[in-house]
């Protein structure tokens, strides 16, 4: 009887200690048994919602803000900042379109073999010009020979119709800028004239010839935002060719001779209007 006094008394001591241990304290979940959990007072307790561990709430991350499109710069060549489509204009403030085609007329005085002329301009570019030309001008001969009559003296003159193309380039966009041509024409020459003798007599001498040449010149040229423009070119003209043979007749006591003499005077005077020279010319124009 005692015996099982003693050894209930030790089983209950045992199921205290067991129980003990089973509350006793924690570091950790796994130091628990079941389902149990270590609290924040170091002991196994049940996974209620009051016992739940925590977790740090995680940081609101910061929305990103949408920034506002930079305006865009002005562009030098615009007048308006944007148009209906929100695309810059992009307009010339100064000189000419340089995409811009225009056609239209001039007029000139000094150009070759020219006294005035009238011209067809075609802008391609900028800095391209095609021209046609057509323009009058007078030239004179004086020749001097000694005659069987005596002395001979007589001057020719000559109207000319002058039809020539020529290419100007503009060297520098804008209103202002230096210009280079050059170009390629023929002139149409008619000299005659008629010397007197001392008897009344005559010696008359004529010489056609339409003559090619090419010219270059450089100079000045104004170009208006609008249709007016102005040149001023120095150049030289190179002929190509010569004028044409020339013939002479007379009346009176002139000898074969003297026409000889004549004929080489005249044809000596006459070659100096196709020798090199030089021209200045001044034209203003309209292209639209």
């Amino acid at each position: 009887m005692r015996t099982n006094v003693i050894l209930g008394a030790g089983l209950a001591l045992a199921l205290v200690a067991v129980r003990g241990t089973a509350s006793a304290g924690c570091s950790k979940d796994s130091d628990c048994k079941g389902d149990r959990v270590c609290s924040d007072e170091g002991k196994c307790v049940a996974p209620d919602d009051d016992n739940k561990p925590r977790t740090k709430p995680k940081a609101k991350t910061k929305e990103p803000t949408r920034e506002e499109p930079k305006a865009k710069p002005k562009s030098r060549y615009s007048d308006d900042d944007d148009d209906d489509n929100n695309k810059p204009v992009r307009r010339r403030t100064s000189g000419p379109d340089p995409n811009e085609e225009k056609i239209g007329i001039e007029a000139g005085i000094g150009a070759p073999f020219t006294i005035i002329g009238v011209s067809f301009g075609y802008q391609w570019k900028w800095w391209y010009e095609g021209i046609i030309t057509l323009g009058y001008g007078s030239s004179s001969a004086s020749g001097s020979t000694d005659t069987s009559s005596g002395i001979i003296n007589a001057s020719a003159r000559a109207s000319e119709l002058t039809f020539m193309g020529r290419a100007r380039f503009w060297l520098m966009h804008g209103n202002h800028a230096p210009i280079i041509e050059v170009g390629e024409g023929i002139s149409s020459y008619n000299l005659s004239t008629t010397a007197s003798g001392t008897f009344g007599d005559s010696l008359s001498y004529t010489r056609k010839g339409s003559p090619a040449f090419t010219f270059i010149g450089a100079g000045y040229g104004y170009r208006a935002d609008g249709w007016f423009r102005f040149t001023a070119t120095l150049g030289a003209v190179l002929p190509d060719t010569t004028l044409g043979d020339s013939t002479v007749s007379s009346t009176g006591s002139f000898t074969d001779a003297d026409r000889t003499s004549f004929k080489y005077a005249m044809d000596s005077a006459t070659d100096g209007i196709t020798k090199v020279q030089i021209y200045g010319e001044l034209s203003v124009g309209a292209l639209f």
